[in-house]
């Protein structure tokens, strides 16, 4: 099959993605062998086999809300954690609503909670997004350069450690890098060709994705470079329109008699402590600050990507001077704009929403850039070798870098999984609250 599905996909590229993700998700759920948290502990799923074991605290909280969804919400626990997931529905209600069937059909035939079935829709759906957005990141840097960079750029994408660390935690910090991903394309398809039904479909698949993770840093750039091409009128309506999924959600909390809740705003002063700052500090200050924040950004870019980041920048600068092909309709320069666009609101949103500094929400709006850059450079590498050559150094690569990846994962000095301290959860009851 030469155009997999007619979406310009070869057959061939298609199966390496889902391989690719299958291997993802198997090291990811075999982690515990990598003692990849020897300080915080692991959450022990089954404490005679390391599989599955949880290495993030929030699991609690996004297998509650998915189990379990507005009757989680309901309970009232101190320090609100029962809350925690209130203004972000959008995942929980997924893994609920597929969880529903599960629980039914596991039934019949095994003795299967809630809880668990759950946890199975929980990784069905983070599989698919993890299909969806890599389909999505492949077709995106395919129209913009070539098929090759694409798949390159992809398996770099899957393979970085950030993405298989976190494939099988049951909670969702990689939709940090999805949404944005999600995003770019809907808005590469309404850029070609754009009507009001499209404009209508784009803003409210865009409004549910703002309740799954608030990554307004993408969508402020795609306003700010359509308000230059004086799109007024699409804007106003994308606006209006990408609200009325919260609008519907608000009313759902209504019904259900609970108040909506944002941790981020409540806990960490998002992104009210900008105002306040402003209102109590010198202008000075506030620049220091400012200034201190961007430099953090690029320090966590370049920790994050590494080598890739410095890639990356020599992309920029060959794309700039026409070196590499453009295949879109926009012209380079008008790349290059959105492209600073992107990472001004990514450093804007990294700087009003988090005051700790958290390394993946520095370099998650322009990840797609990033990664087609590297992919170019890459190929143009192997390029200069031979047929064959090029072929054994592809063999080698892969392995080799899922190896280096899974490296940077381990902390040390090892420790056995079976050695690894247990993180202890306050209210382990919880859990099986609604079970009984």
């Amino acid at each position: 099959m030469k155009n997999f599905f007619n979406f310009g996909l070869s057959f061939k590229h298609f199966k390496l993605v889902i391989l690719t993700i299958l291997i993802v998700f198997f090291i990811s759920a075999n982690k515990a062998w990598l003692n990849p948290e020897p300080d915080h502990g692991a959450i022990k799923i089954n404490k005679k086999i390391p599989i599955m074991w949880q290495y993030i605290a929030d699991v609690k909280f996004d297998l509650l809300t998915s189990a379990y969804f507005f009757d989680y919400m309901k309970m009232e626990k101190p320090g609100n954690v029962n809350k925690f997931r209130i203004n972000r529905p959008t995942i929980p209600a997924l893994n609920f609503i597929l969880s529903k069937p599960i629980y039914f059909i596991g039934n019949l035939f095994f003795d299967i909670s809630k809880l668990e079935s759950a946890a199975i829709a929980f990784l069905i759906v983070k599989f698919s997004f993890y299909t969806i957005c890599s389909l999505f990141m492949y077709f995106l840097i395919k129209k913009c350069l070539n098929s090759r960079i694409a798949i390159i750029s992809v398996f770099l994408f899957l393979t970085h450690p950030f993405m298989i660390y976190h494939a099988t935690h049951l909670s969702i910090p990689e939709f940090s890098f999805f949404i944005p991903i999600i995003i770019l394309y809907l808005f590469s398809n309404i850029s070609k060709k754009y009507s009001l039904r499209k404009n209508i479909i784009f803003s409210l698949i865009l409004g549910i994705l703002m309740l799954a993770k608030q990554a307004y840093g993408i969508y402020l750039a795609i306003i700010f470079f359509s308000l230059f091409f004086k799109k007024y009128k699409e804007v106003s309506i994308s606006i209006l329109i990408h609200f009325i999924p919260l609008l519907i959600y608000l009313f759902l909390l209504k019904l259900n008699n609970i108040e909506y809740y944002n941790h981020e705003v409540v806990c960490c002063n998002a992104p009210t402590w900008i105002f306040n700052d402003l209102l109590l500090r010198p202008i000075p200050e506030i620049l220091h600050v400012g200034i201190f924040s961007f430099h953090t950004f690029l320090i966590k870019s370049f920790d994050h990507y590494s080598v890739i980041f410095l890639i990356f920048i020599v992309s920029i600068f060959l794309f700039l001077n026409n070196k590499i092909k453009n295949g879109t309709e926009f012209k380079t320069k008008h790349i290059i704009y959105f492209l600073v666009l992107v990472i001004f609101f990514n450093w804007v949103q990294f700087f009003a929403g988090n005051r700790w500094w958290h390394g993946y929400l520095a370099i998650s709006e322009y990840a797609t850039f990033v990664y087609a850059g590297a992919g170019y450079m890459i190929l143009s590498i192997l390029n200069l070798f031979t047929k064959n050559i090029k072929k054994k150094l592809i063999i080698i690569s892969i392995p080799f870098i899922i190896g280096l990846s899974m490296f940077r994962i381990i902390v040390f000095p090892y420790e056995h999984p079976y050695d690894q301290k247990e993180y202890m959860i306050k209210d382990p009851g919880l859990y099986d609250q609604f079970e009984n």
